[in-house]
């Protein structure tokens, strides 16, 4: 990867925009990004009083969507919409441990799957936001516009509910067998 980061003059400058972006041109996103969140403070300036979505920020909508989140609402929301994302991955987890001990084994991998592809995008896109992570192009789940990726956050989310669903239906035939032989 080394190699080919420097058989290219743009991606070395790419490269040098993440390192220092204060000092680059061509991290003037990461800049943005970095300005919308320090304008948020602790609560926000109000919601549609971001003024970074207004020209300066690019792809405010989708890539850059927790920045303008952050200056609009303020690091306190970011941090409950970072709980919330955080609790949405325990539980696909949970339900895949459950799912495991039920020797229901798709369930299982579907669970992780979801999970590890959730926690994935918003830890890229929140990093690409506060500067952690290179400029990737990736949306923030449920938040950022766009129909192709919510819908098909909405599927992994509805797959999941079937999987709690027929766990906990199985659980209930169990029950109601053991009843019937009692």
């Amino acid at each position: 990867f080394i190699g080919l980061i420097f058989t290219a003059s743009y991606r070395i400058k790419r490269i040098m925009g993440y390192l220092d972006p204060w000092n680059n041109e061509f991290a003037e996103q990461l800049r943005a990004s970095l300005s919308a969140i320090s304008n948020g403070q602790w609560f926000g300036v109000g919601i549609g009083n971001s003024q970074m979505k207004e020209g300066f920020l690019s792809d405010a909508q989708t890539d850059f969507i927790f920045a303008i989140i952050t200056e609009e609402l303020g690091i306190v929301f970011s941090l409950v919409l970072i709980l919330a994302f955080s609790y949405l991955v325990f539980r696909c987890f949970m339900i895949g441990r459950y799912a495991r001990q039920n020797d229901y084994t798709f369930g299982c991998l579907v669970s992780y799957g979801a999970g590890v592809l959730i926690a994935l995008h918003v830890f890229i896109n929140i990093g690409v936001s506060i500067g952690l992570l290179p400029t990737k192009g990736l949306t923030l789940p449920f938040l950022s516009y766009g129909g192709s990726n919510l819908f098909l956050t909405f599927i992994l989310i509805s797959l999941i509910q079937r999987i709690y669903f027929e766990l906990n239906e199985s659980d209930r035939h169990k029950v109601i067998s053991r009843r019937k032989n009692f």
